[in-house]
Parts: C-alpha cells; structure tokens; sequence
C-alpha cells in the first residue's frame, strides 16, 4: 500500500510541476453578436447575443482540483503523469429572439424570446506540445437560469436604447418561463501539423463533442484549418455555443507574437435544445426543431504582445428550426489576456 501510495504521489508531483513549469494564466473574454456580421446578414434575430468571461487557472491556481479531476475522470488514452490539467470559471448570458423584435405578440412560428445566465466550471487537460499528435479534452459544466431571472429584457433593453439605434424589442412578455438550466458539454481535439518548421505556418483541428443536460442534447464534430506566422501551440479559439468552449489549451510555449487566418466547417446532431422546444415539461412558446444543423465558419486571430491575443469570427449557421426562413449568420469577437508567462 505504501508503495502504491508514494508512485502516486510521484506521478502527481511530475504533473504538477510541468503544469508550474507549462501552464499560463489567462482571462478570456469572449462578445457573439449578429451586430458584428458586418458582410451581410447582420439582423436581430434567433442566437442575437452571447457574452462569456472566464478564468483559467495558472501554475499555481486550482492545482489540487485539476488534479483531483485527471484522477477521478477515465484517462481516455491519457498518461496523467504526463498531462497538463488546468480548472477553469465562468459567467455567461446568452439572448435568444425571433426575426421580428418590433412585435409586441410575436410570431408563433418563429423563435422563442429566450435568456441564459449561468455560472460555469471548466477541466482541461492536454498532452505536451512536442507529442506527434497533441491531444486536448475540455469539460465544461454550467448550471444556471433560463426565463426573466436571467436578465435577458434588460440587457437587450438597454444595448438598443444606449448603444446602438435598433428598433426596441417589445415581445419579451413571451418569453420562456424561469427554469433552471443544465448543462455539460465534452469536447476532444487533435493538432495534426506537419513536422519541423512548416508547423509553425500551418496545421488542422478536428475535434468531436456531446452536450448534455435539458439546455441542450445532442452530438457535434468538426475541422478547423489554419494558416499564419508563429502558429501558436493550441488548439484554435472556438465560440461560446460550441462543445470546445472560448479557450482552448494556451500554454506560454507559444510564440510572443503571431498571426494566423483559418475556417472551419462543423456540423451538429441536434436531440433537444430548450430554447426551441420550450420549457420542459409545460407549455410555453416553441417551434419544430432541425435534427441536423451545420456550420461555417473563418477569421483571424493576432498575438500582439506577450500577454494579449484577438480573434475575430464570421459565422454562418444553418436554419436550425422548420419554420425558419433563411441561414443565420454573426460575429464573434474574443479577447485572452495571459499572465505568468
């Protein structure tokens, strides 16, 4: 037993100290708006807005529940003394509405008025970066409030009187009821670049996910490919609706500056999404849900600094319900701010 005890101690003590040695701090800030569409298709309406700020531990926040989780959760091919693990925090809102805001009784056929305020809590682990074959899982729980408690009115309200000159929207008394909201997402994700130097100009990410719980069900994979200067050693920024998340394994190893374009293609096997099928379990406003929806999507992201990275994201989504007349399509605009390097 003691010597079973002491191999532990000494396996979690490699992967703490790479995780000092690796691991970078960061705050991600992550803006997802139909307003930032700027080549066409930039209209209020379905998924209009999401907001999303979260924190990731460094070398020295959180280790013990980083390495409590790389124990507890399947290895999945992992070596856990050979992994670096990192815990993360996060608040978010998303707003949700139909085609029409002017309406003061909107079109029953057409999305729900809907809010999502949540709290979330984030495992990453990832395999090094000089692995032939760089592995990247993100477990994300967020728990949280659907209806008027989540603030959805007011925030809207408040955009379109203050900051912008969109049309008032007048149909939240429709909204979703208050519900609590559920909601795990797993994702995996694999850096295949080339060899030596060339994979510092260009590499692919295909990764795979599920979503659970009664905010939405279902399955999602999909590719990113990327080319630029000084590729940075992660795994692609993704957007907050994605089973990835907004961060996606930066470590201080990468480059102190670079900048990269890509696109991506995703596609999505939809089992359940409350803010389509209504509240659960009551009558509330609904429409028929598309099983199958499918993404594009392209940017670009800039490494300015040592401490400061922007990615900009152009979305096009295909219609996710029957009645939906038209693609949707939005922006996406996310900051990291790194620290301990």
């Amino acid at each position: 037993m003691l010597i079973r005890l002491i191999a532990f101690l000494a396996a979690l003590a490699s992967a703490t100290t790479w995780s000092r040695a690796e691991h970078a701090t960061v705050l991600s800030i992550a803006e997802e708006n139909d307003m930032f569409s700027y080549l066409g298709g930039n209209k209020d309406r379905h998924y209009t807005q999401g907001a999303k700020v979260s924190f990731f531990g460094g070398a020295t926040n959180w280790t013990s529940a980083a390495a409590w989780c790389n124990r507890v959760l399947p290895a999945f091919g992992f070596d856990r003394s050979e992994t670096l693990t990192r815990i993360g925090l996060s608040l978010g809102q998303n707003l949700y509405t139909p085609d029409d805001i002017s309406r003061y009784n909107p079109d029953p056929l057409d999305h729900p008025y809907a809010a999502w305020l949540y709290l979330g809590a984030t495992f990453q682990r990832r395999t090094r970066a000089d692995q032939r074959v760089p592995v990247f899982e993100h477990v994300e729980l967020n728990l949280g409030i659907v209806g008027p408690p989540a603030l959805g009115k007011p925030a809207q309200t408040f955009v379109h009187r203050s900051l912008t000159s969109s049309p008032r929207p007048r149909g939240w008394k429709y909204q979703l009821d208050a519900e609590p909201g559920f909601h795990l997402k797993y994702d995996r994700a694999w850096r295949l670049a080339p060899r030596g130097e060339a994979r510092r100009y260009f590499d692919v990410v295909p990764h795979v996910g599920v979503h659970l719980g009664n905010i939405k069900t279902g399955g999602a994979a999909g590719v990113m490919l990327r080319a630029g200067w000084n590729l940075p050693d992660d795994f692609g920024l993704t957007r907050i609706e994605t089973t990835k998340g907004n961060s996606s394994g930066f470590t201080p190893s990468s480059p102190p500056h670079s900048i990269y374009v890509f696109a991506a293609a995703d596609g999505e096997v939809v089992g359940q999404n409350l803010f389509l099928d209504g509240n659960t379990g009551r009558n509330s406003r609904s429409v028929k849900r598309e099983p199958l929806v499918g993404e594009l999507s392209w940017g670009f992201a800039a490494r300015l600094t040592r401490h400061l990275e922007i990615t900009y994201t152009r979305v096009m989504r295909t219609e996710t319900f029957v009645s939906q007349r038209g693609r949707d399509y939005y922006g996406a605009l996310s900051f990291q701010a790194v620290f301990d390097l």
